[in-house]
């Protein structure tokens, strides 16, 4: 029987072998504990606490410039007209960024009702106005 080596890492784009293993779930006693093959470099680099998402669809790792953006503050900035700027201060591979969304008064009450956990992300409807956060587009 011959060996093919060791497997490849799981980390998005990487073509190192791996080298190790990182360990999911061992803390929640409710999800099976996953193994996943990655390369030292990662490991090293998921140890020292870089960024970093399981996506159990692809069965891959993501990092750096491909994990979402980390919200680290936000406000709003409320207008004359009917719509309020939501600022979205954020870290994205390690550079922090500012974005702003125009949200109207019943998309900003849905949001707070999702931040505050009185409403599951799974369950959002549109209003009777047709607003909807999850298909509105930010304005340019």
């Amino acid at each position: 029987m011959t060996s093919s080596g060791p497997s490849p890492c799981r980390v998005i784009r990487c073509t190192n072998p791996s080298g190790g293993r990182l360990t999911l779930n061992e803390d929640d006693p409710d999800v099976p504990i996953m193994e996943i093959a990655v390369c030292n470099e990662h490991l090293t680099q998921i140890n020292a606490g870089a960024d970093w998402f399981y996506d159990g669809a692809d069965h891959m790792i993501h990092m750096g410039r491909d994990v979402a953006p980390r919200i680290t503050d936000f406000q709003i900035r409320e207008g004359i007209d009917p719509l309020s700027t939501l600022i979205v201060h954020s870290v994205s591979d390690g550079a922090p960024r500012i974005d702003e969304y125009r949200l109207s008064r019943p998309q900003l009450d849905q949001l707070a009702a999702l931040i505050r956990g009185e409403q599951e992300w799974w369950n959002i409807t549109k209003d009777d106005e047709g607003d909807s956060p999850a298909s509105e587009s930010p304005e340019p």
